[in-house]
Order: C-alpha cells, then structure tokens, then sequence
C-alpha cells in the first residue's frame, strides 16, 4: 500500500495524447509555412567586387500570413480645407473619443503620427492607404463623418516611411 509517490502529484499520462497531438500540429504549420513560400535562391559569386547575375534576386524569408499581420496603423491627416484646426479635431476623433471601439474592431493600435494643414483645396476627403492597410482605412472611414473616397497610395506617398494611411479632408467635412 505504501508508495514513494506524493498523494498530490499529479499523474500526467493522460495527458500525453493531447500533447502529441498539440506537437504534430505545430511541427505541420511550421513546414507550411516554410514551404509555402520556398524558393530556391541563386548561388551567390564570391570574391569582392564581383557582379551579381542580371537575373539574381535576394533569398526571402516567408512567414505564415498570420505571422506577418501589421500590429499598428500610422495615420497622418492633412486639412486641404479652409477651417483652421479641423486636422487636430479629426486627430482628436480617431485617438481618444472612438480610439477604443476602432482598435478593437481592427485587432491593431491607431497612431496619429501627423496632422497638418496644406494651402491645396480639396472638395471632398480622400483616405489614400498603403498595400495592405485597406481594411483599416475602411475601418477608419467608418469612424469619420460623411462619405469619403478611398484610393491606393501613389508610389510617392508609398515611399515614404511612417505613415500607412493618410487622410486628406475635404470641403464638405465641417
């Protein structure tokens, strides 16, 4: 009757199978993922200086599409209107009055990185967003008021770092 083990230690052999499983299931999406996205690189010539194939591309790393969703959407906004101040309290609208519901609905954080005021004059707003971020600037088209026209990112606007959807108001928003 007597036993070396602890009455209170638990017996974990039930729980093997499950584990198992759990093991099988991530060892499968890792060897997804990898070769989702396989690609044989090209060999790459040594010694310095040496030329680079015309054909040669750099290797890439792929990830899992879930692995790789952005965490945070970088939102500039330029006033093209003639109300002074209407780029703050639209800044204002998005960070702290609908801030919550709007990161919740996204599953990402909303930043504010610039709101600023332009002497060019739009009749209506446009919400120009980067590859990617479509689904966030519809989100945050929703929050604003009025209708607005949504547009891909010119490959100027793209090029610059820091900013995933701009918004240009318009005349008709005050």
């Amino acid at each position: 009757m007597f036993t070396d083990r602890d009455p209170h230690e638990r017996d974990i052999r039930p729980l093997i199978p499950g584990l198992l499983i759990a093991a099988l299931w991530l060892v499968a999406l890792l060897l997804w993922s990898t070769a989702a996205g396989a690609q044989q690189s090209a060999p790459v010539p040594s010694g310095a200086g040496a030329a680079m194939p015309a054909d040669y591309e750099e290797p890439r790393t792929y990830l899992a599409p879930w692995l790789s969703r952005p965490t945070l959407v970088q939102v500039a906004i330029v006033n093209a209107t003639d109300h002074p101040g209407l780029a703050s309290r639209v800044s204002v609208l998005l960070t702290d009055v609908r801030r919550l519901d709007l990161e919740r609905q996204m599953g990402m954080r909303v930043e504010v990185v610039n709101a600023s005021s332009t002497r060019e004059r739009l009749p209506r707003t446009v919400i120009y967003y980067r590859e990617g971020f479509l689904r966030a600037a519809l989100m945050i088209a929703e929050e604003m008021p009025r209708d607005q026209r949504m547009e891909p990112m010119t490959p100027e606007q793209a090029a610059r770092v820091g900013v995933d959807v701009e918004i240009w108001l318009g005349e008709e928003l005050p």
